[in-house]
């Protein structure tokens, strides 16, 4: 546990980043152009891919400009004082680029202050005498120990540093791999890459990866060993550079120690002129709240008595062994409260076996089951079995089974337990997606008795759905606000309604950062045999080492329009006794922030408290198990309706419905 009382002696700290420029040192300095296509061939290539000047760095910045209605790419390149004519020279042989010499006065703080924190961080990766970078001119960063990414893989995992629209530093995976041939490697033309400059600080080291062009080089000038394509050799994920590796020899080789070294190379190559830092927050409120005892009494109290069905369309000694097994599990999590009847009846929960996910057959099973969500009412979960292997099921996932049928079954019933509908009342909560220009999607209300209110938006020939709206209409009547376009994009939006107040909550990429000089020094304990390695983990240090990684944190930011203190921030972070703080482990993942934006109010004075609500809703264990949940509860009901609702209409899953 996180020593409670230590809350207030170190602040949160996220990367989310604080940028001061001195723009008359910097502009006395450096030039910057800007420029933008009306040619899709070049809409996306930064200038080096156009150009032989050289340049200091380049970044393309996605946001809304001028009077466009949709986000758009525009590049900036920074270059020394009095070379801005060689690099306009250099764009008038492309008759659809429209370029000028910018000094950032057409757009607002935050912009600027994102473009010129973009250019100083991916001059990082620049050659001085090199030409070419990634893409939309990136920082590319590969680690020398390739962020202990397995060697059998044969892949190049990367890091991909970018600030985005939130003035967040992110650090996103990139994986290449070497061409199988020179056929292979000329097909992707601009986007060849090679190991480049390396990269020397006092908490990370590495290499720069940039892009070249092949086009003019013969095939007996290639070597394919050295070059890289943008193409993973294997589809998993086990690639994912982990957040903080623990072990002694491998713990700088993370996103923690390369993001910390970004921003120290860039305060040291503009001293005097630029300065990045990693912001601090202060607290709202804390707790370390642990839904497992609850959670385990809910579903003992929601299974009293229940009836589940069993479905072996495979009709093996195995499959029916599983079936005995998966009973036998059941009972270990809530007693020998349930029921299994041989013969089902309608209203049983059901459980039906069936093959694994992409195996070649005639008939899947998973089409019956799609079939008989939309014409019976039952709840239905899937479990796989796998005729060529050992088909065990574990405690964790007998729980995890038990779960989704109590969110089905609630669903199937349209309602909710008292503890849970009590809690929403009042509630509005809207899930939905932008598709073609309309709302697409569902909202979830409690009514007398928790009497379960489901409308959809946007789904055809349902009983329950609204016509069509388009997204402007939705925004305005819905959400009553009214600048919409901040709130357009390819998202899965969560909205909720209280008392005429309207909130939005949104992942913008804000990760906590953790403080590498004091974890550093740790390990300086950990080699002289002071301490050991789980030592960072006490409970009088851990509010020291690993804040905003343990426990639920809750502060004010800013508001979507830039409002001080207009918004709220929340981390569901993990308990501390889940850390397994040893060698053989690894900080993978930092939980991200949500922040949820006020987007209309009526009745100011009640935000905060339902603010609190909403944070009371995290405190079910219908995510991780005995973990807070990223979102509100009601959120994962609908995500289970949106996506049966999905199917039916579209023969897809709710994530498969994407923006156009």
């Amino acid at each position: 546990m996180v020593e409670v009382n230590s809350i207030n002696d170190y602040p949160l700290t996220t990367n989310r980043i604080r940028v001061e420029v001195n723009m008359e040192r910097f502009f006395s300095s450096y030039s910057i152009i800007s420029y933008y296509s009306l040619n899709k061939e070049f809409k996306n290539l930064a200038y080096e891919q156009l150009a032989d000047v050289v340049c200091l760095s380049v970044t393309g910045i996605r946001a809304r400009w001028d009077d466009l209605r949709y986000p758009a790419v525009r590049f900036f390149i920074l270059v020394e004082k009095g070379r801005v004519m060689e690099v306009k020279n250099s764009l008038r042989i492309y008759d659809k680029i429209r370029f000028k010499e910018d000094d950032l006065s057409d757009y607002d703080d935050s912009l600027r202050k994102r473009i010129i924190a973009s250019l100083a961080i991916n001059s990082l990766g620049k050659v001085r005498n090199g030409k070419m970078m990634y893409n939309d001119g990136s920082l590319l960063l590969c680690d020398d120990r390739n962020f202990l990414v397995s060697k059998s893989r044969k892949e190049l995992v990367c890091l991909k540093i970018e600030v985005n629209e939130y003035m967040n530093l992110t650090a996103k995976t990139a994986t290449f791999s070497n061409p199988k041939n020179i056929g292979q490697l000329r097909k992707y033309g601009n986007c060849v890459f090679q190991v480049s400059k390396d990269i020397y600080g006092q908490w990370w080291s590495g290499l720069s990866v940039k892009p070249i062009v092949i086009r003019n080089l013969k095939d007996s000038d290639l070597n394919i060993e050295d070059l890289y394509i943008k193409k993973k050799i294997l589809p998993d994920k086990r690639n994912i550079v982990p957040y903080w590796p623990y072990k002694p020899e491998d713990y700088i080789h993370g996103k923690l120690f390369a993001l910390s070294q970004v921003v120290e190379s860039v305060n040291d190559k503009y001293r005097g002129v630029l300065e990045i830092d990693f912001e601090n927050f202060d607290l709202m409120h804390f707790d370390q709240y642990k839904p497992e005892k609850d959670m385990l009494a809910s579903l003992k109290e929601y299974f009293d008595g229940k009836n589940i069905s069993f479905e072996d369309p495979f009709g093996t000694k195995e499959s029916g062994e599983l079936i005995v097994e998966m009973q036998n599990e059941f009972i270990q999590v809530v007693g020998d409260i349930l029921r299994f009847p041989k013969k089902r009846v309608n209203d049983d929960m059901l459980i039906k076996l069936v093959e694994p996910i992409g195996e070649q057959i005639d008939m899947t099973h998973y089409t019956q089951s799609h079939y008989r969500k939309a014409h019976n009412a039952t709840a239905l979960q899937h479990k796989v079995f796998d005729k060529g292997m050992a088909n065990k099921i574990s405690k964790a996932e007998a729980r995890r089974i038990l779960i989704e049928l109590m969110v089905k079954d609630c669903l199937i019933n349209r309602s909710l337990p008292p503890k849970l509908g009590d809690l929403l009342k009042e509630w509005e909560f809207i899930r939905y997606k932008i598709n073609r220009g309309n709302v697409i999607g569902a909202s979830l209300s409690i009514a007398k008795d928790n009497v379960i209110n489901i409308k959809d938006f946007g789904f055809p020939e349902s009983s329950e759905s609204d016509i069509l709206c388009d997204f402007e209409s939705f925004v305005n009547e819905k959400l009553h606000y009214a600048n919409f376009e901040k709130i357009r994009g390819a998202r899965d939006y969560m909205a909720m309604k209280k008392n005429g107040n309207v909130f939005l909550i949104i992942d913008t990429d804000e990760i906590p950062m953790l403080d590498v000089s004091l974890i550093d020094d740790g390990y300086v304990e950990i080699a002289k045999g002071e301490n050991p390695l789980a030592f960072f983990k006490r409970k009088r240090v851990a509010r020291k080492y690993l804040r905003g990684y343990v426990g639920f944190h809750l502060w004010h930011t800013e508001g979507l329009d830039g409002e001080p203190n207009a918004s709220y921030s929340y981390i569901a972070g993990i308990n501390n006794d889940s850390i397994q703080l040893d060698k053989s482990h690894k900080m993978d993942k930092m939980p991200r922030a949500r922040r949820i934006f006020v987007l209309h109010k009526e009745h100011p004075e009640q935000i905060e408290n339902q603010i609190m609500e909403i944070a009371d809703m995290l405190k079910f264990g219908f995510g991780r198990w005995n973990e807070l949940m990223t979102y509100p509860f009601p959120f994962k009901f609908l995500l289970e309706y949106l996506d049966d609702a999905a199917e039916i209409a579209f023969s897809k899953h709710w994530s498969e419905i994407t923006y156009k």
